[in-house]
């Protein structure tokens, strides 16, 4: 979509005599979607903003000017702007969608060893604005979960998250005997980033969403939960291979101009140590502006015995900087190397979906912007908190 599908383009059929004068006119007055001839006949499409004008200047001159078609989004809602009913009905979906992606719709209690435990959590759940209608972002849910730790003794660990609209609040009451055979630490996996499902492989937990659904970072994909036929709550090291949809973009740059560093000579100075003081015992080297150091020491030993006295060896290298100079087709080939080298060791994991690539130079930089769409395992561990 580009802009003139949102602001609207208008086709304009302009008839005439000198249609060469009349194109270079319109062609002057603003800047031109589309112009052409066709049977001594001009069209011309143009942004809608500049529809008044151009009629203008086509009448000044004597042209004969009809509009064929509006296009574009602000157009069409032009059109039905005194229809009330449907600029409302619209709006009202809008912020009712909105409304009901960031609210709680439900707040769920797995675990909880009777009814009189499932209110008291519930309960102390609404006192942090964990319950439904409140808003899914501002909720603190590890200050609930700790808060349940302090208050009740019968919990063994709790773990809060949601899956959509749906708060889940898990925990696990010794008093019912809720047993694990696991040995590893119970978890949950949550996105690593935002992105599509396309593809789950669960060995090990409940999965909570759905093959084809938008998740955020950080929300609940595999629940380490697991709840049978009697209510009771069992936990789990949660295994899950999730393969999702996201995009990424990477940017680099190259000068035109860049300074190529490469070592020169190498000279030593050489100290006796004792104790903590640094004697002399060569001459100071002539190292230049730009060297970098190294360093090695060397103990004095006597019959085995090694003496509060050593050798140290300074080693200066200097640093040679010349000024290279790219051209831009030198340095888009650089980008590229350097692009080809990220796919290899960074993106190796990743299956590239799509790809695209758009350099420019911007001030003696050339700029390389990739945008990609790729397709990887978004699965994250989240340890169960567990008192």
């Amino acid at each position: 979509m580009t802009i003139h599908d949102v602001f609207g383009c208008v086709k304009l059929k302009i008839d005439g005599f000198d249609t060469n004068l009349i194109m270079d006119s319109i062609s002057k007055c603003c800047r031109v979607i589309e112009l052409y001839m066709e049977n001594e006949t001009v069209y011309a499409v143009v942004p809608i903003v500049k529809e008044r004008e151009v009629i203008s200047i086509c009448e000044r001159r004597g042209y004969s000017v009809e509009v064929i078609a509006r296009n574009g989004v602000y157009p069409y809602i032009i059109r039905y702007h005194k229809r009330v009913g449907i600029v409302i009905g619209i709006g009202l979906c809008i912020l009712g969608i909105l409304f009901l992606s960031n609210i709680a719709l439900r707040v769920r209690v797995v675990g909880a060893n009777s009814e009189e435990a499932e209110k008291k959590i519930r309960e102390l759940a609404a006192q942090e604005g964990i319950k439904a209608g409140a808003y899914i972002p501002s909720m603190n849910f590890l200050k609930l979960e700790a808060r349940l730790f302090e208050l009740s003794d019968d919990i063994a660990w709790v773990s809060i998250g949601h899956s959509g609209s749906v708060i889940t609040i898990n925990v696990s009451m010794p008093t019912i005997g809720v047993e694990s055979e696991e040995r590893r630490i119970p978890c949950n996996i949550v996105a690593s980033r935002d992105g599509v499902i396309v593809k789950a492989d669960v060995l090990v937990g409940e999965f909570t969403s759905l093959i084809g659904s938008a998740v955020k970072k950080g929300d609940l994909l595999v629940s380490g939960i697991v709840e049978n036929s009697n209510g009771m709550a069992y936990y789990r090291h949660s295994i899950a291979n999730i393969i999702a949809e996201y995009n990424q973009t990477i940017t680099i740059e190259q000068g035109l101009y860049d300074v190529d560093i490469s070592d020169g000579a190498v000279h030593y100075m050489k100290y006796l140590q004792f104790f903590e003081l640094d004697i002399p015992i060569s001459r100071n080297p002539d190292t230049g502006e730009s060297y970098v150091s190294a360093e090695r020491i060397e103990p004095v030993k006597f019959f085995g015995i090694t003496l509060p006295i050593s050798v140290k060896t300074v080693e200066y290298t200097e640093q040679i900087s010349k000024i290279k100079t790219y051209t831009v087709q030198e340095a888009e080939n650089v980008l590229y190397e350097r692009l080809k080298g990220y796919e290899e060791y960074l993106l190796s994991s990743q299956e590239i979906v799509s790809k695209n690539v758009n350099v420019e130079q911007i001030d003696g930089i050339v700029r390389l912007t990739a945008d990609y769409t790729l397709r990887g395992d978004i699965c994250q561990d989240s340890e169960i908190f567990i008192k």
